[in-house]
């Protein structure tokens, strides 16, 4: 991630419960710099032009959501190292290691590096560690993956490295695609994997082995009727166990079939194809 460089930065900390949290850091990263996650309390970076816009934002969501909240004022390089403290190495799987790019002395059978950025997906989340994991499971013979709601590239490059011989990978979100870019250099892999800014509502091209989309349970279920008549294998995340009935309610009325769930803590994972 570029960093804008200025001597100090308002840091944002709000504690919250898991799923609030989790929630609440999505809301909050449109006008910030960067964060990271501590505990029970997510740590996010601002300049000091963003903070009355992010002041409003508190104020609308604090009755909606239950959260505790401080600013702070911190010294760049203070925060560049708390950053780096609290992003640590992630084994994913039997083979996978995700490290952040800073890091040069991991080793792993297969090991992505990964820049740090408003993009989601550094390995650090539930869903993205289940998304993994079912690509690891699925993916053999040179399969196809098309990666619906990309972020920051992770399922895109680990789908690669794991032995897609193809992988598309579509965002619409403008924040996303130089942290994408990013990690595909990281990784080598710049000409390796198509990217199409692009939204996955109108995606309408599915002839994949293999499509895996880590987004939200409003896009999924909107989604899910897109799938129905065709022959990949589908993993859906980015869910969270109270959305699991109502996820499999709309794959069923779909003609769709479960072939698995995978929970991770108050998250799940689930893999679908056509009955």
């Amino acid at each position: 991630m570029n960093r804008v460089k200025q001597k100090h930065w308002l840091e944002l900390v709000i504690e919250s419960n898991v799923i609030d949290l989790d929630i609440l850091s999505a809301l909050f990263q449109n006008e910030s710099n960067g964060s990271f996650l501590n505990n029970n309390k997510i740590h996010i970076f601002y300049n000091e032009k963003s903070k009355q816009i992010i002041d409003d934002q508190i104020i609308f969501l604090k009755n909606r959501f239950n959260f505790k909240w401080e600013w702070n004022i911190v010294q760049d390089e203070d925060w560049h190292l708390n950053w780096k403290a609290n992003f640590n190495p992630v084994n994913i799987g039997s083979r996978i290691t995700i490290v952040p790019s800073w890091d040069k002395n991991t080793l792993s059978d297969i090991l992505i590096r990964i820049e740090p950025g408003r993009a989601f997906g550094t390995g650090h989340h539930q869903t993205t560690f289940l998304a993994i994991e079912f690509l690891e499971e699925l993916i053999h013979n040179s399969k196809t993956v098309l990666d619906l709601g990309t972020g920051s590239g992770i399922l895109s490059i680990a789908s690669y490295f794991l032995g897609a011989k193809k992988v598309d990978s579509v965002e619409i979100d403008t924040d996303c695609i130089d942290n994408f870019r990013t990690n595909l250099k990281l990784n080598n892999l710049d000409d390796k994997i198509n990217f199409f800014h692009y939204d996955v509502l109108k995606w309408k091209k599915f002839n994949y082995d293999i499509i895996v989309a880590n987004i939200n349970r409003n896009i999924i279920l909107k989604l899910i009727p897109s799938f129905k008549s065709i022959k990949s294998k589908i993993i859906l995340t980015g869910l969270l166990d109270t959305d699991e009935t109502i996820v499999i309610n709309e794959c069923l009325k779909h003609n769709m079939k479960i072939n698995k769930v995978k929970y991770k803590d108050e998250w799940i994972a689930m893999e679908i194809q056509s009955a």
